[in-house]
């Protein structure tokens, strides 16, 4: 189908659960990392510290039973609280970030290029892409991320769809990318 003449047309507004879902996509293997290996970790951190603390000033032996009683217990309610912390600071972050977003964009996808024109109640403007920018395309239940580099990425609802589907944008992306790059949800 030729889609220079009759583009797929995609209208998105972000929120903030759309940013959060990208940054629960974006982040997933760091937090799986971040959530199981820092509650281990901060203990044995803690335990390590005070015993090289009493060894350093009170010559005892690194490792006796009061060090590990001490330690674990602190450790574990330290890499709580500063779990509690990171999540409470992470979701402020997403709302200030949110708030400071375009109003909407608008996306064309044509055979061999897309626009982006974005609309923002300050300025407004458009730029056009080829598709050998995109480094990566990820489909999701919801959406579709089309990465720029490794920072930034184009979110597409599959619900603002104007002119054509998302399985036509699938195909066309897949036309243009190697399938290396792609990851479709079929």
């Amino acid at each position: 189908m030729d889609y220079n003449n009759n583009p797929i047309i995609v209208y998105t507004a972000y929120s903030y659960k759309q940013m959060k879902e990208y940054q629960l996509y974006f982040y997933r293997r760091l937090r799986v990392c971040f959530y199981i290996i820092s509650p281990i970790l901060f203990p044995v951190m803690i335990m390590y510290i005070y015993a090289f603390i009493l060894n350093f000033f009170a010559n005892t032996e690194p490792f006796e039973l009061p060090v590990i009683a001490f330690a674990v217990p602190f450790g574990v309610l330290f890499s709580f609280i500063y779990l509690s912390f990171a999540l409470y600071y992470t979701k402020k972050r997403h709302k200030t970030v949110t708030a400071h977003l375009q109003s909407g964009q608008t996306c064309f996808f044509r055979n061999n290029d897309y626009i982006m024109d974005m609309h923002h109640q300050d300025a407004s403007g458009s730029m056009t892409f080829n598709y050998s920018i995109i480094i990566r395309a990820v489909e999701t239940k919801r959406m579709f991320y089309l990465h720029i580099d490794n920072q930034m990425a184009t979110l597409i609802d599959k619900q603002g769809f104007k002119n054509g589907s998302p399985e036509e944008l699938r195909q066309i992306l897949l036309s243009n990318l190697p399938a290396a790059k792609c990851k479709f949800m079929v």
